[in-house]
């Protein structure tokens, strides 16, 4: 998967993330009777949300890695820059948070040998 891949890719998820936002949005607006049906669903209702922010999260950080700089001195004024931007990314979904809960995984897998 080539740079332009993933960032038509994040394009998508952006869009479908914005989507996710809107529909949220309107379902605050519902009449009584469809809310209740909502309220009936809202575990699955917020799994479905996390999912889809979790994965507008992760692919946001790839986003950020993409376009860091690899000067030193051009680093440090990007992540200034984009500070704003990062800040929004929960610590779960970064780079060493994935790794770790990856080799959590592998741990309690290899486990099973």
């Amino acid at each position: 998967m080539a740079v332009k891949d993933v960032r038509a890719y994040y394009e998508q998820v952006t869009n479908q993330y914005v989507e996710m936002k809107r529909v949220l949005k309107e379902l605050e607006t519902v009449p009584e009777l469809k809310a209740s049906e909502a309220y009936k669903n809202i575990d699955s209702i917020k799994a479905q949300v996390a999912k889809l922010q979790e994965n507008y999260n992760r692919l946001s950080y790839i986003i950020f890695l993409l376009n860091e700089p690899t000067k030193k001195e051009k680093k440090e004024r990007y992540v200034k820059r984009e500070s704003k931007k990062l800040n929004k990314i929960p610590q779960k979904d970064r780079k060493e948070a994935i790794l770790e809960e990856n080799k959590e995984i592998l741990t309690n897998l290899t486990s099973y040998i």
